[in-house]
């Protein structure tokens, strides 16, 4: 009785052994089998304890050049368009007139044609004597004429001299029936006259002040009007 009450005890003890040792070596597995926590530690008696962490809740991915988006647009290489440039003149003056200019205008000079004489003529020749004895018969002939001594058409013999192009065509017919080869030459008379030149932005305010100054200085028989900045480029900067 006494043997068997001791096998007894003896198996009890056995089996809580075993028990102890099968619970601690469970704990130990889920511990070496439990993912790390990044940042901290975590006791083992803590884990069954600790809320399981959700796949959405976890870390996010590093951020990377593909998974990155930015609503920062990139500086674009954009230039802002200027206003064109216009020209204005006032004129013709023949003096300098108004004083100190506001910005954006300046005095220009302009030669242009102001009248031409359309000479019938002879030649030229190849000395005055040559010339002199051509005049001589021509005036025998009753017909006028002189030696040109200088000039476009120096060493020639000037049968006329017209301000229109046609009764010097006329003219000209008329010598070569006597037997004349007369010819044409247009003989230009240049003049100068200053121009009052506004060149600006359109949307500036130096072209806005630049127009009511031409405008308040227009006298009579002038105008303000917008040319061509090409064409003024042509004329001459007033010295």
């Amino acid at each position: 009785m006494r043997a068997l009450l001791l096998a007894l005890i003896m198996l009890n003890a056995g089996l809580y052994l075993w028990q102890r040792y099968d619970s601690g070596y469970q704990e130990v597995s889920e511990a070496m089998a439990m993912p790390a926590v990044k940042g901290n530690i975590v006791l083992l008696s803590e884990r069954a304890a600790a809320p399981e962490v959700s796949d959405g809740a976890r870390d996010p991915e590093p951020a990377t050049m593909s998974n990155v988006h930015t609503d920062l647009a990139l500086p674009q290489n954009t230039v802002t368009p200027t206003a064109p440039l216009e020209c204005w003149l006032l004129g013709p003056f023949t003096t300098v007139s108004g004083g100190d200019l506001p910005a954006g205008l300046e005095w220009r000079r302009e030669e242009y044609e102001r009248d031409a004489d359309y000479w019938v003529y002879l030649g030229p020749y190849a000395d005055v004597a040559a010339a002199s004895a051509m005049s001589r018969e021509l005036k025998r002939k009753g017909i006028d004429s002189y030696v040109i001594r200088r000039g476009e058409l120096n060493k020639a013999v000037s049968l006329g001299v017209f301000s229109d192009a046609k009764r010097a065509e006329k003219h000209q017919q008329r010598m070569q029936a006597r037997g004349y080869g007369a010819d044409i030459r247009k003989i230009s008379k240049f003049a100068q006259r200053l121009w009052l030149v506004l060149k600006a932005e359109s949307d500036s305010e130096i072209y806005r002040s630049g127009i009511a100054y031409l405008q308040a200085l227009a006298g009579e028989g002038q105008t303000v009007e917008k040319k061509s900045c090409n064409r003024i480029a042509s004329y001459k900067e007033f010295d």
